[in-house]
């Protein structure tokens, strides 16, 4: 990585100004021999690679180029003589291409085409995008060959934070085929679900002669490999916390990644979900809290839940239609059958039908299902963790993560606790089914449920008294009910 927006504590803006500030430290690499030949196999001056002309249609005038998707660019190497020829950078901004991805090595083919002017890393200089209000990426490796994971990451990462700010982009190696077919591959992999070989094909259908090595295919399906295994969030072993993060943090970027900030996404999803639905009364205080531990309650046969569960468009609508039997053991099932079928679209990383499902039991099971089953280890099995968070909060009236709980208590711990305190626990805390809800987060929260399998029948938890937990339990219990009435002062 040469000159790019980095991921550090700077926000993006800031980002962004030190790529302008790094551009000048550019320098270019000695070439041998070697490549002085490579530049004359290409054709020097006369290079195939760097003459437009031979594109039948260019979508930019001046560059041998292919629009790959409605949103990026494949294209020939730029020159400083292109540029003011054909007024590339005018083309660009009509076309709304906001930023360029140089994916070359400074100082690479140096006598092809218009070759590098005297002082040039590149065969046009990142000023004179600057300049025009263009943003420049400089994310090289050398040619014909592919980079490792963690750099096509951080590459399709801000490929992914330019598109995602509604701006198009232009990527470029020396002829646009190699490199640049093997990151925009890589790219479709990593914002969609599609398979290595749909992304390679497609790029090709585009732009023919993209991905040109064998060592560059390979790469597009390792790259795939590597985001089938990082996606699932339901995997047959169960990962550790960190682990989980980590891989959360390669398919997050952006504000997105700021926003969760070490916060499970299926965590704050399903919360913020349930909390915007009760907030907009689309649900009952009563019927969030029995999402929890009471899918069968009368609460859910109401007409006005029915009717709401009635106006799904999903896909699933079959089994919608068995939650409006009076039979609970239909009812269950449907919920077990779309439970399933969202499990398998949350391993894809698919989250559309998710944030879609109107089933508060659904979205409620699926978090528990994760905390229960996804991790190696309960959030708060550690009963010492327990006692010192439970000390803390008895004597504190400041609920604020700092530098006493850090030894004991991690970032992600404490930020998913008052995520569960604020969205879904606060807004139960003055109806009578709080108690029940509390009861059913810890048991998930230390992993007992099994130890306490004689009070479930399937995902029903029977009435149970608080102080009937265990102690550890029944600490935390009384210590979330203090943190959510801090919350609701």
């Amino acid at each position: 990585m040469l000159c790019c927006v980095k991921r550090t504590n700077k926000n993006t803006r800031q980002g962004l100004q030190d790529v302008r500030k790094q551009a000048g430290k550019l320098r270019p690499r000695p070439f041998e021999n070697r490549n002085k030949f490579r530049c004359i196999f290409c054709g020097g001056s006369d290079c195939k690679h760097e003459n437009w002309k031979l594109h039948p249609n260019p979508a930019i005038k001046g560059l041998n180029s292919d629009w790959i998707t409605d949103k990026i660019l494949a294209t020939q190497r730029l020159s400083s003589r292109l540029i003011k020829e054909h007024d590339i950078i005018g083309q660009f901004k009509s076309h709304g291409i906001a930023s360029v991805f140089n994916l070359q090595l400074p100082g690479e083919h140096p006598y092809c085409g218009d070759g590098l002017q005297a002082g040039n890393t590149f065969s046009y200089q990142p000023e004179e995008l600057y300049e025009a209000g263009l943003f420049f990426y400089n994310m090289g490796w050398p040619d014909m060959h592919a980079p490792n994971i963690s750099f096509m990451v951080s590459l399709v990462q801000l490929m992914s934070f330019v598109i995602d700010n509604g701006n198009k982009l232009a990527v470029h190696c020396h002829a646009g085929y190699g490199r640049t077919g093997l990151a925009i591959a890589c790219y479709l992999l990593y914002s969609s679900d599609m398979s290595a070989e749909a992304a390679i094909s497609i790029v090709r259908s585009k732009r023919p002669k993209c991905i040109q090595t064998s060592k560059q295919k390979k790469f597009v399906k390792h790259f795939y490999s590597f985001l089938t295994r990082i996606r699932v969030l339901f995997p047959e072993k169960p990962i550790s916390l960190p682990e989980f993060l980590a891989n959360q943090s390669v398919l997050l970027h952006g504000n997105n990644e700021k926003q969760l900030n070490g916060l499970p996404k299926i965590v704050h999803t399903i919360c913020t979900i349930l909390r915007e639905r009760a907030d907009q009364e689309v649900y009952t205080k009563q019927q969030v809290a029995k999402a929890f531990y009471d899918p069968e309650d009368a609460c859910f046969n109401s007409m006005l839940y029915v009717a709401f569960l009635r106006s799904s468009q999903e896909v699933t609508t079959s089994i919608d239609d068995t939650y409006m039997t009076p039979n609970p053991s239909s009812t269950n099932s449907a919920i077990e059958q779309k439970l399933h079928v969202y499990k398998r679209q949350l391993n894809s990383y698919n989250w559309a039908e998710v944030k879609q499902e109107k089933d508060a039991r659904v979205l409620a099971f699926l978090m528990l299902d994760w905390l229960e089953h996804s991790l190696l280890e309960a959030l708060l099995m550690d009963i010492r963790v327990v006692e010192f968070l439970c000390k803390w909060i008895k004597e504190t009236d400041d609920i604020v993560y700092n530098i006493k709980l850090k030894p004991y208590l991690d970032k992600a711990q404490f930020r998913t606790l008052e995520c569960l305190i604020s969205k879904i626990i606060a807004i139960t805390v003055n109806i009578q089914e709080c108690d029940l809800l509390i009861c059913r987060i810890v048991i998930a929260l230390m992993g007992t449920k099994a130890s306490h399998s004689v009070l479930f029948t399937g995902r029903k938890l029977g009435e149970i008294q608080p102080s009937e937990l265990g102690g550890a339990e029944y600490e935390l219990f009384l210590a979330l009910k203090k943190w959510t009435a801090l919350i609701n002062q």
